[in-house]
Parts: structure tokens; sequence; C-alpha cells
């Protein structure tokens, strides 16, 4: 790897150039103003490409830029500083990326969500990684991506963008202390910054995409998985300890037990069923933030899919739903999830726990259904909180 003492300094034509670039990514982002200026940029030839790490250092490779020109490059400026302002570093240990291949999905997803957004606001990149090259659909966050991706198990090419967009650290990369850092706490109240302008803005001045990271209704509020060991009922906290026999894994031991051949056990996880609020009285805001709440249950029970059952004053038949789905929104009537919980218990493997998304403006039943636990997350400040035997309530403010 190259020390900084080494690297060309941003000098002369080239800190002229790059910073008309930065001037040209402000008129078309200008709430993006506290990212651009807080990357360090460090001039890295050869790399063929920019990129970010961890700690908010901008890898440049100039004549490339000059290649792509004023344009593309100052696309390409944004693209980089999106990484940073979205935490693709932070949300890739959350999604549990761990390696090369793991890695560079991540990447890829961050890409496609960033953009799905550049694109639609007329900015030009050179060439930039869109959803429609997965045949994904536009619109979706990087969790959906990531695991669309994972799920289409194909080799992609390698893409170069550094820590700092969620990939494996590059040997491009310098070490902590040769170049100066943006530490958690400075990142946080930059993205802080970022969001507050942005949410200054009318709707439909920045992208969906970018609305929506600044609402917050991108993640999760809720901690899943301390939720499903501590508020519900002994059922859940053992059933993801039971084990269950089966012929489909063999027996370790079978080679060691006179020649017979013996079932090996598979470890069973708690069932759990959603039961999704479709009513009228969900906006767009409650639903996305119901969404949100979705996919953190998904990784919480490291699911594939589970069963959602959409529900307003009747209960639509439950639909498998993983990560990369979303769900269809069959309803918009008058509010009874008494429906959506009662059918929910009719399934089978009957669930443990049935989780219920919605503003709070229905009729509870007075228990859970006999051997289930019930979870009630009541999104924003209107609805009632739920009570009853085996009925837990949760109230997550609508950001």
């Amino acid at each position: 790897m190259t020390a900084v003492a080494e690297r060309p300094l941003l000098a002369g034509e080239d800190l002229r150039f790059f910073q008309a670039m930065r001037f040209h990514a402000l008129q078309h982002q200008p709430y993006m103003a506290s990212v651009l200026f807080a990357m360090v940029p460090i001039v890295s030839p050869g790399l063929g490409t920019f990129a970010v790490d961890r700690r908010w250092r901008l890898y440049l490779d100039l004549e490339v830029a000059r290649e792509w020109g004023l344009v593309c490059g100052s696309g390409v400026l944004i693209h980089e500083a999106h990484h940073l302002l979205r935490g693709h570093h932070e949300r890739a240990v959350r999604a549990r990326v761990s390696d090369a291949h793991s890695a560079l999905l991540w990447n890829l997803a961050g890409d496609a969500a960033i953009n799905d957004d550049l694109v639609a606001e007329g900015i030009e990149l050179p060439d930039g990684v869109l959803p429609v090259h997965f045949e994904l659909a536009n619109g979706l966050v990087e969790e959906q991506y990531y695991e669309a991706l994972r799920a289409k198990r194909a080799s992609f090419a390698e893409e170069v963008c550094g820590s700092g967009s969620g990939n494996l650290r590059g040997d491009f990369e310098v070490e902590e202390d040769e170049a100066p850092v943006i530490d958690e706490i400075d990142a946080a109240a930059i993205r802080e910054r970022v969001r507050q302008e942005v949410l200054r803005r009318a709707k439909g001045q920045v992208s969906k995409g970018l609305e929506r990271w600044a609402d917050g209704r991108d993640a999760a509020q809720l901690p899943w998985p301390e939720l499903f060991r501590r508020a519900v009922r002994q059922e859940i906290r053992t059933a993801s300890g039971r084990l269950n026999r089966t012929w489909g894994k063999p027996n370790r031991r079978s080679s060691s037990k006179d020649g017979f051949l013996y079932p090996g056990t598979r470890r069973l996880g708690a069932a759990v069923a959603v039961v999704f609020d479709t009513s009228a009285s969900m906006d767009q805001a409650l639903l996305d933030a119901a969404a949100a709440e979705l996919r953190g249950i998904l990784r919480a029970t490291k699911s594939k899919f589970i069963p959602v059952i959409a529900c307003d004053g009747l209960a639509q038949d439950a639909k498998a739903v993983g990560g990369t789905e979303l769900v269809q929104l069959v309803g918009g009537g008058g509010t009874d999830l008494r429906e959506g919980i009662a059918l929910a218990a009719t399934l089978r493997p009957t669930p443990h726990l049935i989780v219920v998304l919605t503003d709070g403006g229905t009729p509870w039943p007075s228990a859970a259904p006999e051997g289930t636990s019930v979870l009630a997350v009541v999104i924003g400040n209107e609805g009632a909180i739920p009570t009853g035997k085996g009925i837990v309530g949760h109230r997550i403010p609508l950001l």
C-alpha cells in the first residue's frame, strides 16, 4: 500500500478540478454540503474510480475523473458521499456482511439504492449500477436489494468502493493515523445536519429514497432480538433451543453404533406470523414504518420468509414474505385486526408469536389465541396500546 507521504498532493490543477466537481455537485444537492466538505480527499492514481473508507477519506483517481468529465465526475462524487451519509459501513455490520462475496453484494445493493435516486434527479453517472441491471424493481432499500442479490446466487464483477460503502477494506486505504478522520460522533452530527436540511425541503424536492432515509423509515426502531427474548411467553424462549429428529440430516455418530442408522437433529426456531394493518388510516408514512419493522423481524428471526396477513376489516390469506418483497397492500377499508389475529392462529405450524403492525385504530381481542402470544406494535401516537392475557403492547414514534 502506498504511504500518504508518497501520494501526490491535491494541489494545482487537481485541486481546482476537484473543487469544480464539488461545486457542480452542490448545484444538484446543496443539502449534501456537510458531507461533501467533510470528506478528506486523498489522490490515488491508478485506482480507476472514486472510493471512500469508513473514516470518511475520499480516494480520487483524477485522471479517470477527467475522462468522465466534470458533470459525470460530480455525479460519482455525490454517489460516494451518499455511501457515507446512509451509513453503509454500519448497516453492513447489521446485515451480517462478513466475507468478500457478501461484501461485494452489499456494495452492489448500496450502489443500486443510491443510483436509483440519483438518476431520478437527473444526475449523470459514467456507468452506474442500477436495479434494472439485476432485474429488480426501483425504490427498494439497501437491505432488500442485498437479500435479492443473495437469492440470485450469481457472480458479479468486483466493485472498488472501499470500506465506507460496506465493502471490505481496500489495499488502497490508508492507515487510521495516516490522514485525518471523521469519527462516529462527528459522522452522526453531519448526518443529522443533512437530515434536517432534507426535512426542511418540500416533498418532491429530494428523491423518495432520501426522504425515506431522512424520515428514519429505512430501518426498524424496535430491538427485535431483545423483544423475542424478553417480551413474549416462554414458548418463544424455549422454541429456539428445541431439537427435532430428522432423517434429512444423518446422525454424526451413526458409524459408531453397530452399523445402524439413526436420525440426526435440527434446531427449531420460534414460529412467528405477522398481521399487517392495511386499513385506510395507514398512510404511506405508517406503511413504510411498518415495513421497516417487518424487515427487522425477518433479520431477527433469521427467516427467509415469514407468513404475513394483510388485514383491514377483513383478513387476506397469509403470504410468505421475504426480505426482498413488499407486502401486498390489499385493503383500504375499516379496521378490525382481530380477524387477522384469529386467522394467524390457524396457520400451520402454529405460530408461537403473532406480531401486529398497526396504527392502533382497531378493536383488540381480550386475550391472545390459546397457545400463542401477541406482540402489538402501535406506530405513532394516536392508537391505544392493547392489554389482555398474552398480549404485549409497544409504541414506536413515527419519525
